[in-house]
């Protein structure tokens, strides 16, 4: 101390801060170090366990002295109305939806408490509604987690009540669920975080815990250090999806991602949009995937991830969302995205680096299609095949389709089997008396051909057509699902398979060659 004296005071000050962190750091560690000493003699398992057995077996006492005596007295159906005091001393716990709570027993009873899970689900007029019912209340519910979801029609109408009322924008049920509404309320209510994470992998759920909750989850499962717990699968560059579908990520999840799964694996397959968990039930013949929003509360051993867009948007990029659709997976999440780049600061971006950072596998898709070509992010691949090849049509989907359909049926040696493109439809139909006059008016358009034919160039019979349907024109078109109706009946009448090539499709030498064989082999039998 004394070296101290004639010092500088600054030099003084950094001297006693210099000594004090020392010694503060010197007791941290000391504390540290015992606190580390007192876990390790701690069974947190064991005290979990202990725990629960001890409740288990107060609430079986609890019961066994209030119903142990006598007999189960039975009610009925009115009887929840007229005699609802005997009911509830009866039964004291009644579960209900907050549509029904208010009206499940006498208009003059209260319960005691009520306590609503999933509160961050309920919209504020049911919420109100269920409060009504009892003297206390017990809110449970995320609100990082998917709020109740709001129409367009309702959205309009409550916000006209709001503006004719003037109601607090505390209650605004347009932009508040009930929690939310609650939290605003009743600012002085306790407030308590359970913790304690019980469901997923503590990887999986360490990637919600430091991006959505600050870092104040517990994960009580255990890490054993297991190599398939994260994963991504990116699909080749391209824009692949057609408003909220994405067939590319489709043909991913079930030619590459599924048949790395075990059959025992209890399997989700999540989508932000229900166009794309319709089409992958439809592709699978089973219903196994659902919306974010209708995975809600459940839970499966893996979950596959399919996030549609071509690049993150604000719905499918939305924290609440992905939060949800992250923590339903207990021991493997699977992300099937696009391949193009992607911003570092979204959250589907953070997710892949954070599965990167942890040494856990981000593949590239071998799954790649001629129609790759018809993308901006493939121009000079483009150019190159225009530049080789000759054009048997203006459209280059329909050169491309053409150049595999000669390919395949070569490598495949189908002798006297040729492909013709743009062949008129009125040359293929010998009887007219099949078709009706609407039909027969199409057919006999100069404009009405079929895209490709294949034929037996001996006999010149032919075998069966192919139609390439661009998706924009083919799906968002009424007037030309219409004409593909009428082609597709007339085909139907003639005894000919007419195959529709989508541009969304996943179609390379490999699939065309299969199909050709496959049509080879039906045309025979």
């Amino acid at each position: 101390m004394f070296a101290l004296l004639g010092k500088q005071s600054s030099h003084i000050i950094s001297a006693l801060e210099s000594a004090y962190y020392f010694s503060r750091k010197t007791e941290i560690e000391h504390e540290l170090e015992s606190i580390a000493l007192a876990l390790q003699n701690i069974d947190i398992n064991k005290g979990v366990k202990d725990l629960r057995s001890s409740s288990l077996q107060l609430l079986k006492n609890k019961i066994a002295n209030q119903y142990g005596t006598g007999e189960r007295r039975k009610f009925t159906i009115a009887d929840l109305k007229f005699k609802s005091e005997e009911f509830l001393k009866e039964y004291p716990v009644v579960l209900s939806t907050t549509y029904s709570a208010k009206g499940c027993i006498s208009k003059d009873m209260v319960f005691d408490y009520v306590i609503m899970d999933e509160a961050s689900q309920v919209d504020i007029k049911t919420g109100a509604l269920a409060l009504s019912c009892a003297i206390n209340a017990v809110i449970v519910g995320d609100d990082k987690q998917l709020p109740n979801v709001v129409s367009r029609e309702e959205a309009l109408a409550l916000n006209a009540i709001r503006a004719t009322y003037e109601v607090d924008d505390r209650y605004n049920a347009v932009t508040h669920s009930f929690l939310q509404s609650c939290t605003e309320v009743f600012q002085h209510a306790p407030v308590i975080l359970l913790r304690e994470h019980y469901r997923c992998h503590p990887k999986i759920i360490e990637f919600c815990n430091q991006r959505f909750y600050d870092g104040e989850l517990v994960a009580m499962t255990t890490d054993n250090s297991e190599d398939e717990v994260l994963q991504v699968v990116r699909t080749v560059e391209g824009n692949h999806a057609r408003s909220h579908f994405n067939q590319r990520e489709i043909d991913v999840i079930i030619q590459e991602v599924l048949p790395e799964c075990s059959d025992a694996e209890n399997i989700g397959i999540i989508t932000p949009y229900r166009s794309q968990a319709e089409a992958i039930n439809e592709a699978l013949g089973k219903d196994i995937a659902s919306t974010v929003h209708k995975y809600q509360g459940r839970e499966c051993d893996t979950i596959i991830m399919s996030m549609v867009d071509n690049s993150p948007t604000e719905f499918s990029d939305d924290a609440n969302l992905l939060n949800v659709a992250i923590s339903r997976a207990k021991t493997r999440l699977c992300i099937v995205t696009n391949g193009n780049e992607m911003s570092q600061d979204s959250n589907i971006g953070q997710l892949i680096s954070y599965i990167q950072y942890n040494n856990f596998e981000v593949k590239a898709s071998k799954l790649h299609s001629v129609f790759d070509l018809l993308y901006k992010q493939y121009t000079a691949e483009r150019f190159a095949y225009e530049a080789t090849h000759s054009a048997v049509s203006e459209h280059l989907s329909e050169n491309l389709v053409y150049d595999l359909l000669s390919k395949a049926i070569a490598k495949l040696g189908l002798y006297n089997t040729n492909v013709l493109c743009h062949y008129p439809l009125s040359r293929l139909i010998a009887d007219w008396s099949l078709l009706d006059d609407k039909e027969k008016a199409f057919a006999e358009s100069p404009f009405s051909h079929v895209d490709f034919l294949i034929y037996n160039s001996l006999t010149k019979k032919p075998l069966h057509a192919i139609e390439v349907d661009g998706w924009h024109f083919h799906k968002g078109c009424d007037s030309q699902q219409s004409r593909d109706a009428l082609k597709d009946r007339i085909f139907s009448k003639l005894g000919l398979r007419l195959l529709r090539i989508s541009t969304t499709d996943t179609v390379n030498e490999e699939t065309m060659m299969k199909l050709i064989s496959e049509e080879s082999l039906m045309y025979k039998k």
